[in-house]
């Protein structure tokens, strides 16, 4: 790793390390050691090392003064969605690291994980918290912390932006999320009849495009409220009754409050709805002073493009945070790919990453 600073190559041994554990949902041995990986990685400081449990799922938090409000909060998750074996043995190849987890979000968290050794003496309180379930909606790592355990004044998650050109950018809003399962059982008649009855797929499509049809047509260049239909499934034979079920998720960016739409969801008629996981949307104000102050840090050690303060649609842990009053935004190295087969992190970018966190840290 020539030409790489020494902070570099420890960063991108670290993620090549954490990479190769499996942390997937319900792998429990993987997500314990990687998680046993990064409260190693702290042993010879004198950082506070504590561990939170939630419903099975265990949070590392790491504090350089002992308080349950810190002034700001390093996010980061260790949780990836599954991938082929290949992409858990990552390489190097042109300036980047490829694997499961390099962009979201392993290199991240492994550039805060050095941030925080560095700023161990900062006057600053400070908290790192590396979380086992963001990808599965955070509900046990980052909800439980922020709910039950600690109020910071702002936080950072090292999610990368995934937009080329542009990973510089502070992302300060952000759509929210809720899930929807409806149901539907009716008598059986045989599928040459359908006059004999309704078909409960049928009336299920319908009543979806109608639920849809309430909210904004979905444009990329809008912040509008949006919906996708994430399956279903339908049975009418003579050993099968006629049902169905359809699960689709609707994502708020803000024109509807999560409260009007389920409401607006649960006033179906003749149809059973269940409510599933909910998220509220991140936002912001993108004048807000931590906000501002980190936007100046990363025009000073950001070379290329000016930052911007920028809205992105996908959610994230963050509006567990906003949910609580808790001003946040997502800022991470350089990334792309997230969930692909050709995911990778650009070795670049961590130390212009890195400092702009560091300069934004000593700042406040």
């Amino acid at each position: 790793m020539a030409g790489y600073t020494d902070r570099v190559q420890e960063v991108a041994n670290l993620v090549e390390t954490i990479v190769e554990y499996k942390t997937v949902e319900s792998n429990n041995q993987e997500l314990e050691r990687c998680r046993n990986t990064i409260k190693n990685y702290f042993s010879d400081t004198d950082l506070i090392i504590r561990e939170h449990e939630s419903n099975g799922c265990n949070s590392v938090v790491v504090l350089n003064q002992d308080t349950t409000e810190p002034k700001v909060m390093l996010h980061g998750h260790y949780d990836v969605v599954n991938g082929k074996d290949k992409l858990f043995d990552p390489w190097r190849e042109d300036g980047k690291i490829y694997g499961r987890g390099t962009a979201d979000m392993k290199a991240g968290l492994a550039c805060m994980m050095r941030v925080m050794k560095e700023m161990e003496d900062s006057e600053v309180s400070l908290m790192l918290a590396a979380t086992p379930d963001e990808e599965i909606g955070g509900l046990n790592g980052t909800k439980h912390l922020i709910e039950d355990v600690y109020s910071p004044s702002f936080g950072i998650s090292s999610e990368p932006n995934n937009v080329k050109g542009r990973y510089m950018d502070i992302i300060a809003k952000q759509k929210g999320l809720v899930t929807f399962t409806m149901s539907l059982e009716k008598p059986f008649f045989h599928s040459t009849k359908p006059w004999m009855g309704t078909d409960a797929a049928d009336k299920l499509v319908k009543k979806y495009v109608e639920i849809t049809d309430r909210f904004s047509d979905p444009d990329e260049r809008e912040w509008s409220t949006t919906t996708f239909l994430k399956k279903m499934e339908s049975s009418m034979n003579k050993k099968n009754p006629n049902q169905a079920e359809l699960t689709f998720s609707v994502y708020p960016a803000g024109d509807y409050t999560l409260e009007e739409i389920i409401e607006q969801v649960k006033s179906v008629d003749d149809i059973d709805v269940d409510l599933g996981f909910r998220q509220k949307v991140l936002d912001t104000d993108y004048e807000n002073f931590y906000v501002q102050k980190l936007l100046e840090s990363a025009k000073k050690s950001i070379e290329g493009e000016e930052p911007k303060v920028m809205w992105k649609a996908p959610p994230s842990d963050m509006g567990h945070l906003y949910s609580q009053g808790i001003p946040a935004v997502v800022f991470g190295p350089e990334g792309y790919n997230s969930h692909g087969d050709n995911e990778y992190a650009v070795i670049d970018s961590f130390e212009e990453y890195m400092n702009s966190l560091m300069d934004f840290l000593e700042g406040i």
